[in-house]
Parts: C-alpha cells; sequence; structure tokens
C-alpha cells in the first residue's frame, strides 16, 4: 500500500524567509507535518507535482485545519476530481474566535467535505466542528484531535514532570492588530523573566501592535534578545535544549516541547485552539485570566496533566480506530516513546483506566467541557474590608463569552464584611443573569436574598416581552434563600448618579430625600483612565457639597468578566442592540447597590430613566420600567426615575432650577471620549447641547466649550446628516422650529432645522406619575 501527503516542499537550501514562506508563514506545520511522516511514513507530494498522486492508493491531506468562515478550495476540489482514490483529511479544524453556532460554510466547501467523506472518514480537530459539519449533512466524521499528540505512538503515554521552571521558552499569537490588556500584560511578564520567545510567523512587534511608545520599546528590546524563528523540525528542537517550561497561545510551539520532554502550559485565545485542548484533556488557561503578578511556578503547577494521562489510552485507542477505518496502517518502526516516564513504571493512580465487564473503557472522550451544559458556579465570596472579591467557576461552550481580564472585584468606601453573603452575591447574580436565561446556563450559588429571588421571575418577563424574537431560558439554583431587611424606621434614599442629564433630573426630583449620590467608576470610565475617573468623581463630589448630600463611589470590575464584543455579535446585533446597552446595564447596575443599601439602611434607590413614555416608538434597552421596577432585595424600593419625562423636560428642569436658585451645573453625558469631560461633537453631546437651546440655555455654562473647532464638526455632521435622527431628536427640532427666528444667528440650529418639517401634533393626556 502507497500512501502519500499532498503538502509544500521545504528547501533546506533556501533562505530561511523562502523557508517559511513554502511552510504557509506557519513553522507549526514542521510539527504537523513531522508527526505524520513518523506515524504514517507517507510519500511526500508537493502540490506543483500533484501527477504523483496517481502513483498512490490513497492521500492524506492536511489543508482543512484551518476553515474561515465561506473559505473555498478549488484547487483541492479539482484534484480530488481527478484522481478517484480516497482523500484523507486529517485535523479539519474551523477558525473562530469563538464557538460561533452559526458558523457559515461555503457552497465550494460543503461539497468538498461531502465528496472526501464518500471515500474516506473524515479526521476532526473538536467537537464544535464536528457540530458545525453536522448541521450541513457532514457525518461520516471521527474526532480525533491534532496527529501532534498521537506522535510518540504509545497508548500508554504518561506526561510528568516536577522539575524547577528556570529557564522558561514562550509562546505567541501573531503579532497582527493592536494589543489587548491581558496580551500586553503576558509578553511583559514574558519579558521580564527573560524568556525565550519562539516566533511562529515573520510579522514583525510595531508600535501600531503597541500604541505605546514605552511599551513598544521594552518589549522590542526582549524581542531583540530572545526572539527565534526555527525553519526545521531540528532547529526547533536545539532551541529547546536546557529549556525547563513552555507557556504560551500556540498548540504545535507547545507540543514540540512536550516532545522534548518540557512541561507546557497552553493559553487559551480562539476556538481552534480550545478545541484541542478540550479535546485531548490538555492544561489550558485562558489568556484573559493572566495574571502578571503570579509567580512562574504558580502557572507550572497549572500545567496538571492529570486528566490527560487519564484519558489518554481512550483517546488513542479511537485515533487507531480512525486508522483503520481509513485503511492506514502505523509505521511499525515508529518505536513507542516516553515522557521521561513510563506508565508501567508509575505509581500515579490517575493513570488507571476504569473497564466495564466486558473491558471497554468507561471513559466518555465526547465529554468535553464543550460538550458539557452551560454552568456557571460562585465559588466563593471573599469580604475583606472594603472589597468583595467574586470567585467563580464555567463549563459548557458558553464559556467562552467570559473574558475575565480582571478579577471580578467591587470596592465600595465603607466596610463590606458584615454583609452577608445573600447580598454580597447579588452584584454577581444579576451580572449573569442576561447571559445565562440567553445561554440556556444554569448559575449556582450557595445563598441569595429572598427578596430578589422571588423578583428574578418578573424581571425575566421584562426581557421576554422587549426581545419577543429571542428564547430566555437558564435558571438559577441557591442552596438557601434567606429574608434580608434593611432598617425603615428613617426613610434614606440613593440615586446612581453620573453627572448626565438624566442622573441630575433624577436628584433634583428625589432632594426632599437627600439622596446618596452613588457613582460607579468602571461602567464608562474604566481602570485604565484614572486621570478621566478623578476628574468624573471630583466633579460628582462638587454637586453633593453643592446640595449637601452624601456622597458614595464605588470601583467595579464587573465589565472586565464577560466578552461584550462577542455577546453583541452572537446575540445583541440579532435585535439590532448591544450587549451593554439592551441587555446588560440595568440590573446590573442596581445589584451594585445592595451591599451599600444593607450596610447603610437605604430603603429607596433611584435609576435615572434614559426613555420616556412620551416616546412615540418603543425603545429597547436594559434599563427600563418593565425590569428596573421588578428588581427588589433587603425590603428596599427600587424606582426607574423621570420615565414620565421626556429628555428636554428634564434638561428645562435643570435649567430652569439653576435660573431659580442660581446653582450651576456642568452636565457629563459623554462616553465617547476618555477624558472625563464632553467631547461636544458626538451625538449625545449635541443632543444636549441643542436640547439646552432648545429650553433658552447656555451650553457653554453648562459644560460645553463650543469652541471654533467644535463648531465646525458639529456643522460638518449636521450637513452629512449623521445621526439626527434618533428617538431624542423630534422633540428637540420642534422645540428649536417653534423659535428659529430667536436662532436666525446660530448657525448651527439653522443647519440642523433646514430640512426638517415638523409632525402634525396629537394632543395626548399623560398624567402625573408619582413614585413616593
Amino acid at each position: 500500500m502507497s500512501v502519500g501527503i499532498l503538502k509544500n516542499k521545504v528547501d533546506p537550501l533556501s533562505s530561511k524567509h523562502e523557508q517559511i514562506n513554502t511552510l504557509g508563514m506557519n513553522t507549526g506545520n514542521l510539527v504537523f507535518w513531522e508527526s505524520l511522516q513518523r506515524l504514517f511514513q507517507p510519500v511526500n507530494i508537493p502540490y506543483a507535482e500533484s501527477e504523483k498522486i496517481g502513483l498512490c492508493d490513497k492521500v492524506i491531506i492536511t489543508d482543512l485545519i484551518w476553515i474561515r468562515e465561506n473559505s473555498e478550495y478549488e484547487y483541492l476540489e479539482n484534484i480530488i476530481e481527478t484522481y478517484k482514490i480516497p482523500f484523507i483529511p486529517i485535523s479539519i479544524g474551523l477558525q473562530s474566535n469563538y464557538y460561533k453556532k452559526d458558523f457559515k460554510l461555503s457552497d465550494g466547501t460543503v461539497r468538498l467535505l461531502k465528496k472526501l467523506e464518500e471515500r474516506a472518514v473524515l479526521g476532526l480537530r473538536g467537537e464544535y466542528t464536528a457540530d458545525i459539519l453536522n448541521k450541513y449533512g457532514i457525518k461520516n466524521v471521527s474526532v480525533i484531535g491534532c496527529p501532534s499528540m498521537y506522535y510518540w505512538n504509545n497508548r500508554n503515554l504518561m506526561i510528568e514532570s516536577n522539575k524547577i521552571p528556570i529557564k522558561c521558552s514562550s509562546n505567541f499569537k501573531t503579532f497582527y492588530g493592536v494589543l489587548n490588556v491581558p496580551e500586553k500584560h503576558f509578553l511583559s511578564y514574558c519579558a521580564q523573566k527573560s524568556m525565550q520567545f519562539i516566533e511562529q510567523t515573520e510579522r514583525e512587534f510595531t508600535i501600531e501592535n503597541a500604541k505605546d511608545q514605552k511599551y513598544f520599546n521594552f518589549i522590542n528590546q526582549w524581542l531583540t534578545k530572545n526572539l527565534v524563528i526555527p525553519s526545521s523540525y531540528q532547529e526547533w528542537c536545539d532551541y529547546l535544549k536546557n529549556i525547563d517550561f513552555s507557556i504560551g497561545g500556540r498548540f504545535h510551539g507547545n507540543v514540540i516541547a512536550l516532545w522534548n520532554n518540557i512541561k507546557a502550559l497552553f493559553l487559551t485565545v480562539d476556538s481552534r485552539t480550545k478545541e484541542l485542548t478540550d479535546f485531548f484533556r490538555l492544561p489550558a488557561f485562558d489568556l484573559y485570566n493572566f495574571n502578571d503578578r503570579k509567580p512562574i511556578e504558580y502557572y507550572y503547577q497549572k500545567a496538571d496533566y492529570s486528566d490527560f494521562n487519564k484519558y489518554y489510552p481512550v483517546i488513542y485507542d479511537n485515533f487507531l480506530d480512525f486508522v483503520k477505518k481509513n485503511g492506514l496502517q502505523l509505521n511499525p518502526n515508529a518505536k513507542p516513546l516516553t515522557f521521561g516516564i513510563s506508565k508501567e513504571n508509575s505509581n500515579n493512580s490517575n493513570g488507571s483506566i476504569v473497564k466495564s465487564n466486558n473491558g471497554n473503557t468507561l471513559l466518555d472522550i465526547h465529554n468535553t467541557n464543550y460538550r458539557r451544559k452551560n454552568i456557571v458556579k460562585l465559588t466563593d465570596i471573599e469580604k475583606s474590608n472594603n472589597v468583595i472579591k467574586y470567585s467563580f467557576t464555567t463549563e459548557g461552550a458558553f464559556s467562552d463569552y467570559f473574558i475575565n481580564s480582571r478579577p471580578f472585584t467591587i470596592e465600595y468606601d465603607c466596610n463590606m464584611e458584615s454583609v452577608p453573603d445573600s447580598v454580597a452575591a447579588l452584584p454577581f447574580i444579576a451580572l449573569m443573569l442576561p447571559l445565562c436565561w440567553l445561554m440556556d446556563a444554569t448559575i449556582y450559588v450557595d445563598e441569595i436574598d429572598e427578596d430578589f429571588f422571588y423578583s428574578i421571575d418578573n424581571i425575566k418577563r421584562g426581557y421576554i416581552s422587549m426581545y419577543p424574537t429571542l428564547e430566555f431560558k437558564g435558571h438559577l439554583v441557591a442552596e438557601k434563600v434567606i429574608k434580608n431587611r434593611v432598617d425603615h424606621i428613617n426613610i434614606k434614599s440613593l440615586c446612581f448618579f453620573s453627572g448626565g442629564v438624566d442622573a441630575v433630573s433624577t436628584m433634583l426630583s428625589n432632594l426632599q430625600y437627600r439622596p446618596t449620590l452613588f457613582t460607579l467608576w468602571g461602567t464608562d470610565v474604566y481602570f485604565e483612565q484614572p486621570e478621566a475617573w478623578n476628574i468624573v468623581k471630583a466633579k460628582n463630589m462638587e454637586v453633593a457639597k453643592q446640595f449637601n448630600l452624601d456622597f458614595a463611589s464605588v470601583k467595579t470590575a464587573f465589565r472586565y468578566v464577560l466578552n461584550e464584543k462577542l455577546l453583541t455579535e452572537h446575540v445583541a446585533k440579532t435585535v439590532h442592540e448591544n450587549w451593554w446597552h439592551g441587555f446588560q446595564h440595568g440590573i446590573a447596575l442596581i445589584a451594585h447597590a445592595a451591599p451599600y443599601a444593607y450596610i447603610n439602611n437605604i430603603t429607596i434607590i433611584n435609576i435615572a430613566s434614559s426613555y420616556s413614555v412620551r416616546d412615540t416608538e418603543f425603545n429597547s434597552c436594559a434599563s427600563y420600567p418593565t425590569i428596573d421596577a421588578m428588581v427588589n432585595f433587603c425590603g428596599c424600593k427600587i424606582y426607574h426615575d423621570g420615565f414620565e419625562k421626556s429628555r428636554t423636560d428634564k434638561i428645562r428642569e435643570i435649567y430652569e432650577y439653576s435660573t431659580r436658585y442660581n446653582q450651576a451645573f456642568s452636565l457629563r453625558v459623554c462616553w465617547q471620549v476618555i477624558t472625563g469631560e464632553n467631547c461636544c461633537v458626538c451625538e449625545k453631546c449635541q443632543r444636549t447641547i441643542f436640547g439646552i437651546w432648545a429650553v433658552g440655555g447656555d451650553p457653554e455654562k453648562m459644560g460645553f466649550n463650543l469652541n471654533a473647532t467644535v463648531r465646525m464638526k458639529i456643522l460638518e455632521s449636521l450637513n452629512n446628516d449623521k445621526f439626527h435622527n434618533s428617538v431624542f431628536w423630534e422633540d428637540i427640532k420642534s422645540l428649536l422650529y417653534e423659535q428659529k427666528d430667536a436662532f436666525q444667528n446660530n448657525e448651527l440650529v439653522m443647519a440642523l432645522l433646514k430640512n426638517y418639517v415638523p409632525k402634525k401634533k396629537i394632543l395626548k393626556f399623560y398624567p402625573t406619575v408619582t413614585h413616593k
């Protein structure tokens, strides 16, 4: 039997650049091909010499290990049409940043895969790829992972090592695009420890990747001294001599370390790597969880191969079954290798395999983390002085939606140690609920406040009525439901306060209750922007002082837990929303007040409305009366305040109060810049500027610097009709139109009204909404 493998031919005498280019700009193919060469001894067939296929009985192909959405493989389809022999694809995998349920295969790729499965069993990287192919009717498949993990040709392989990691090697994804914070932390960590860095492409690290000159200089200096690019298998092995530990996001970069008896920790960044580490039960660590303050020994211990050792014999037998079904034979000269230890000589109980009476293994290799039900479990709540820290675990495919780029902590300005866990858990639970409903996941907690527990169904109904086309499943399981009550002897209130129009209006409406102004750092101003936060905090404290009110600030990492970008792409965009605005912020914000309310006996909590009952069209928003007003905890009452007022009503209220009592207000409405000030040109800034003019006020006296440059930018956006047709603008335009004679010298107002046609007014009766 003659078996061929279709792959490029690397000329060892050519330049390194030419060799890497022949390897498809990824030297990881060296590892992939080396394993196939050792296992099957196939005849190498370069694409330029495809006529040699005619000399083979069957051919191994590796072209499908990186299938992108709508990829095409016309060249491969032509080859398969020409030669009527089995073509055996090994390690077919989909390239996706997450487990995308609606991954789209092109018609050509589907046609190709169906032709292939008529002649061979298709070898797949993981369960996710199997699920997507099954949706397209491709079923003659076997999940085998990657052939590089069978290189040892040893069913009894056991990976164990207890070295002290002195000399370490690192690897990383291709330097493409701007690095995020966890990626920067990982590279800094490697640089600080002077690790060897093994690159697998020739793409250089640039200032555009860093977006920070100082950081670029630091990393570039390290890479200049420590970066190596192997272009041959032996050269790669040479670079690994005397290395004790390998860590990074390159799968094959870590596998070849294992070949060389070096323990490795896999950092996962996309579905391709997760599929493999999940299937083989390899020790994997989400790069977004990387903590650069941990010692290298911590990560070495994380490289625990107990599960791998337990499952490997079953996985190996599954691979042998795939080999047999495709009529292949393992190379009889491929002597079984070990990882410095033989399973037969080990006393480690993790290596034992449970067998049934008929000798078959009871372990299910398909019961991977991807296959398990979606679960999030709150494992610990640590309260230390004024900080609450949440530890949790996740299971199932929805784990992809967690980034955990920082530990989930909330830092209050008062001691939180006496807050019961049933109350302290609420910010975590509220953050998880929308995700778990939409992903049909289960939340497990030890304790939960009784009022909140019984309000969950009502909150859920608010989401269901807002998004009738989506399914809200999932549920919460609590060991204990505990009744908590704040002291109602004195009425004490709290207002969420950002310094914007809605928040200031809510504060003014509730002055008789002397509310505490409650501001969160971590919503629209992030931890990486301390200067902006200091400006925001100082302004809000000044307002509190101005009205003789208490002020509380909270530093929360809740927006560093979920991957809002992926959730927007996967869920929110289907209903024309983004995750934060459409699904997250209402209850997630409100729940932050629960521990504070418990400690300070707050009985009334106000969160300002963004929209109004007067709006002529329905608005989807995670902060809405049908959701916010359903929340209850500790006997507190939550009010979605100001829903009876339009935005211009609120602006008028602020302007008239300012005029009547000679109280200056510097509004902060902008979320587009990170300075803590208003940019004056984004949609939200502009709608506030024009709203102030509409009620007779002066924007420059209320926090908006309308210099010549700003005015020019606003005029440009008006001329382009960029974003002046949202629900808020009709009221503003109508009021300005009624006063247009007074604005003849205001070119911005006249530009806004240039093509405006007033709508016929319909008189409506709006009853006064009384909350308290």
